[in-house]
């Protein structure tokens, strides 16, 4: 709800597609942003704000025009940079008519502003049609027009008194309540002022068919009547809702004099990414915002136009922190998406440019946001399910240090690790292995607590009597949901798999399992694994749960989805053959190999669904802008070499990898991630599993980058083992004795660089009696040097590149221990026996 002003102090608002008339043809939306305090005083300041918007590809801007010369010659200017203007034009009034007077400490908002009622028509006459006359003769061709801004709200309409009654007004109200009553009366006045606006457009040369809205009319999203007391006596406003004013007005005779209504709102910005906020700000949104809005044409109303939509955003720090912004402003996109499609919207301003003020802005440490770029992206009804596709070479990431949190064990992890973010801001994890656990911690990578028993194996004969696993926890308004592979009959080499949902009441701590959701096309067969399951499921943003499972005997994986509001039995269908018709009871399914092997998660900067699964070379990240087809980072996030799941075995095995959010532990991704996995140690079974945490850190250029993929070399010390240990990999307690991590040297590459000479490097350990020797050497090295090749830990440049530093191997001779150093002198600590190569310094 902002102050809207001339073009020649503040631009108000833009948009990125041009004209409504466009719109049934292409549908699509009206896509833009207001300019908020965005500073125009100086020919500099408009010049390099024009620039600016130029930049971003806007094609129109709603703005107020100033009446002089000045006013018009920015217009000029504007155009001149093919970029037109819908027009917010001010109502007129009577020299010397009383102000409602201005009350900041008590009233901060409200302004000094005259009661509509005593709106002057002839007045706005007097300056609307010359200001016309004169635009149009310098060919100037709006995009619309638009009178006043929120006047069903007491800061913009001096008609409502201060203090209030702390009231929304309804319908009702307008034609019983003395207040109302009086607000009534300005609202009459303000369709004759309307309809003044609509004659002169209607005689107009250039502008006869611009369209003509109402003024925005801001939404408080909750029922008519009576507001939460204020805080401090004495200082409550009034308003009347959305629904009361256009039905008022509507009632006498609106619709003859607007092509479309405009309206603002501010969504509640609780809970990003939680499944029961959302679905929250999607009902508000149907009923306090757009529940009037009709397609054009239709004889009970006439399209919306949100002029204003909004996320704030308190942070100052360049670049911006705005993973929650990012993710809200996504979903109400998709929100927005239904009526764009029944025409029912037809434009969208987000707010704003710049707002020092109130902390609005999406221009920000001298360039355009992400969630700026989001909300100012197209908007196609044709597309509802579509996200942005990033440029897979562009995208750069950093794997941080493992940190083991769980383990050795026997049993957990047998699945993959999900997580929650308790009310209390505390984190709680779940692994498995038969029996479901849950783990308490203090932020999502503090998993270190004792795992405590919360769902058991199912009754004898049961599905699930061989164990359930909860492989997947999303939280729905009070409750957590789970999504349990079951396992029947199980012994080695067969048993009955199947999928069913799970309820908690009490945050994970006892689970109430709902049925079976999902199940293969095979019977228990003795002596073969059957059915389906080892699933995992993310909100799709789009008013469904989306699981991504295996099932036995189709390649791949498959995808079912069922819709939020039902979620149980029954409700599930399968993807087969481009559609959605499949029961996921049984039903057929299309096997998706692309990014086969890991969990789901969703990436909030793109919208895009991603998978950690298997590609050549190690462990692959995957991406789909649709969840059906993916595609796949060119590097993979981590080297691997082949393992294999019988144990013990020469190499190491990592399973059940999945992503996590660094801050809220869920699978709605920001651009810092947590990777977690089961990880054996090469030459150990499954009787040692350890449960890992990595960093992540992700950031998006401009354009294609090399190398993509970095991950770090950390060097851990055993000062019970005389060891230095610098590897790629985790590193968990050995004969009690822990490893600490010493220090970082570096980033190695995840695959050669092509064109530039580089060395593959292994990690190896040394095969004599005694205290073991990890050294870190170039490929076929170990098998020469009496050393038991670990693993491949990464490639590092042959010769000095820009961003890298220089990596030694260095030698403690009275520790008889090798270890890595990026200085010559290898930090006193040994001595430098040779250059190794050049890793990635950052």
């Amino acid at each position: 709800m902002k102050e809207s002003v001339y073009l020649v102090a503040v631009l108000g608002w833009l948009f990125v597609v041009p004209f409504e008339s466009a719109l049934a043809q292409t549908g699509e939306a009206i896509v833009g942003i207001n300019l908020g305090h965005a500073q125009t005083d100086t020919v500099e300041q408009q010049t390099s704000l024009l620039n600016d918007l130029k930049a971003a590809g806007v094609q129109v801007i709603r703005a107020g025009i100033g009446p002089d010369d000045k006013g018009v010659d920015l217009v000029r200017r504007i155009y001149a940079q093919g970029i037109k203007i819908l027009w917010i034009i001010p109502l007129k009034y009577p020299m010397g008519v009383p102000v409602r007077p201005w009350r900041p400490k008590e009233f901060p908002g409200v302004w000094a502003e005259p009661a509509i009622s005593l709106a002057d028509p002839d007045q706005f006459r007097a300056y609307f049609a010359p200001l016309l006359a004169k635009l149009e003769a310098n060919h100037i061709e709006l995009a619309g027009f638009e009178l006043g801004n929120e006047l069903n709200m007491t800061p913009f309409n001096g008609e409502f008194p201060v203090p209030g009654q702390g009231k929304q007004f309804g319908l009702n109200d307008l034609y019983h309540d003395p207040e109302a009553q009086q607000i009534a009366k300005g609202y009459l006045q303000y369709l004759k002022v309307l309809g003044v606006l609509k004659d002169i457009r209607d005689h107009s040369k250039l502008n006869e068919h611009t369209p003509i809205m109402t003024a925005g009319f801001g939404a408080y999203e909750a029922p008519e009547g009576t507001f939460p007391p204020s805080a401090k006596p004495g200082t409550q406003t009034d308003m009347v809702s959305v629904n009361a004013t256009i039905e008022f007005m509507r009632a006498n005779g609106l619709d003859k004099l607007v092509d479309a209504y405009a309206v603002h709102v501010y969504p509640w910005a609780n809970g990003p990414g939680q499944v029961a906020a959302a679905a929250g700000r999607q009902n508000r949104l149907a009923k306090y915002v757009l529940a009037e809005c009709r397609p054009a044409g239709s004889g009970d109303g006439k399209p919306c136009w949100i002029t204003e939509w909004g996320f704030r955003n308190t942070d100052t720090s360049c670049p911006v922190h705005e993973a929650d912004q990012v993710s809200l402003i996504e979903e109400m996109r998709n929100n927005f998406r239904p009526y764009v499609e029944q025409r029912r919207l037809l434009g969208l301003f987000y707010y704003a440019w710049v707002d020092p003020m109130e902390n609005f802005g999406v221009f920000r440490c001298g360039s355009l946001t992400q969630s700026g770029r989001l909300a100012i992206a197209p908007l196609d009804a044709k597309n509802l399910e579509t996200a942005k596709a990033s440029c897979l070479e562009c995208i750069r990431i950093r794997v941080g240090a493992p940190m083991v949190e769980q383990g050795p064990s026997p049993g957990i992890p047998d699945n993959p690790f999900s997580e929650v973010r308790l009310v209390n801001g505390r984190s709680r994890g779940f692994s498995a292995s038969a029996t479901s656990y849950a783990i308490n911690g203090a932020n999502p990578s503090d998993m270190s607590g004792t795992p405590r028993p919360v769902l058991g194996p199912g009754k004898p004969g049961s599905y699930g009597a061989s164990g359930k696993w909860i492989n997947s926890v999303q939280r729905y308004e009070n409750e957590l949901l789970g999504w349990v592979h079951n396992e029947t009959g199980d012994a080695p080499g067969q048993g009955l798999w199947s999928v069913s949902l799970a309820v908690s009441k009490d945050e994970g701590l006892s689970w109430n399992d709902m049925g079976q959701i999902l199940t293969g096309t095979e019977p228990w067969i003795h002596g073969k694994v059957t059915g389906e399951g080892d699933c995992t499921a993310v909100y799709g943003h789009d008013g469904y749960f989306y699981a991504y499972c295996l099932r036995q005997g189709l390649t791949g994986f498959l995808v079912a989805r069922a819709p939020v509001s039902d979620l149980g039995p029954g409700k599930w269908k399968n993807y087969f053959d481009g559609k959605w018709e499949e029961s996921g009871l049984g039903g057929a399914a299309t096997g998706m190999t692309k990014a086969a092997g890991g969990a789901v998660a969703r990436w909030t900067t793109t919208g895009e669904t991603l998978t950690l699964g298997w590609t050549q070379g190690g462990m692959g990240l995957h991406f789909s802008t649709d969840r059906i087809k993916f595609t796949t980072l060119p590097e993979p996030l981590m080297v691997l070499d082949p393992g294999t799941w019988n144990r013990p075995a020469p190499s190491e095995l990592i399973a059940y990898q999945d992503l996590l959010d660094v801050k809220t532990g869920i699978t709605e991704l920001s651009d810092s991630w947590l990777m977690v996995y089961m990880y054996l140690q090469p030459n150990e079974g499954f009787n040692k599993r350890y449960l890992v945490f990595r960093n992540v850190d992700v950031t998006i250029s401009s354009s294609p980058i090399t190398p993509q993929v970095g991950v770090l070399l950390a060097r851990w010390y055993n000062a019970a083992l005389h060891d230095r240990w610098s590897t790629t990999a985790a590193v968990p307690p050995a004969n009690s004795a822990a490893y600490k991590l010493e220090a970082k040297s570096g980033y190695l590459m995840t695959v050669a660089h092509a064109g530039i000479p580089s060395v593959q490097l292994e990690d190896c350990v040394s095969q004599w009696p005694g205290h073991p020797d990890h050294i870190l050497e170039e490929k076929r090295y170990c098998d020469a040097g009496h050393y038991q090749r670990l693993r491949t830990a990464g490639w590092v440049y042959s010769q000095q590149q820009g961003g890298t530093i220089p990596l030694y191997r260095c030698y403690n001779a009275q520790d008889k221990s090798h270890f890595a150093s990026n200085e010559q002198d290898c930090e006193r600590l040994g001595k430098m026996e040779r250059l190794l190569g050049y890793a990635l310094r950052q």
